[in-house]
């Protein structure tokens, strides 16, 4: 790859980190300054709850795959990506401030909670990191080189995208039916 396309991705790196952490920022600071009535109608515990909710985090999750490979193909897609991104992690920390009200054990921390907490990151960091990158390709193919869509670019990009993505919630619906 040349230069400049490793310097794109680098930036495209740096941006999600970026969003991940002031999404985390936002995300504790709503926590804090809401009465959690909100809260407890927009998500549903991703790690572990009293009633184990599958077919909700599967289609809360394939939905959000859903709607980035959407936006992955639009201009503006970075914006609507960045605002998945914020409801992702604010479904994440969520589900740990709901933790705090079970009694955990060792296993139950090691083993189970940290295990999704970077699973569910990964999911988030890999869809939008995929989802970004076509976007700002579609961008530049259409508004700066002024080019036709090669087919099996796109195609290798969703397949990629959506290979690494039906991977991670795999594993992560893995660890949750048999490990909990």
């Amino acid at each position: 790859m040349s230069f400049k396309k490793n310097k794109l991705i680098l930036y495209i790196h740096q941006f999600i980190i970026l969003m991940i952490i002031f999404s985390i920022l936002f995300a504790i600071y709503f926590l804090f300054n809401n009465n959690g009535n909100l809260l407890n109608y927009l998500y549903e515990p991703i790690f572990i709850s009293n009633n184990h909710h599958y077919q909700l985090y599967l289609v809360h999750t394939i939905g959000y795959i859903i709607l980035l490979t959407i936006f992955a193909t639009s201009y503006l897609g970075i914006p609507f990506t960045c605002l998945l991104i914020t409801y992702r992690i604010l479904a994440i920390i969520y589900s740990l401030a709901k933790i705090g009200t079970i009694q955990l054990n060792l296993y139950l921390i090691f083993v189970i909670i940290i295990p999704q907490i970077i699973l569910e990151l990964l999911i988030t960091y890999v869809t939008s990191f995929y989802s970004i990158r076509f976007s700002l390709q579609t961008f530049l193919l259409n508004f700066v080189f002024q080019e036709n869509y090669r087919f099996k670019e796109l195609i290798n990009y969703f397949l990629n995208d959506y290979i690494m993505s039906i991977l991670l919630v795999f594993i992560s619906i893995v660890i949750k039916i048999y490990l909990i």
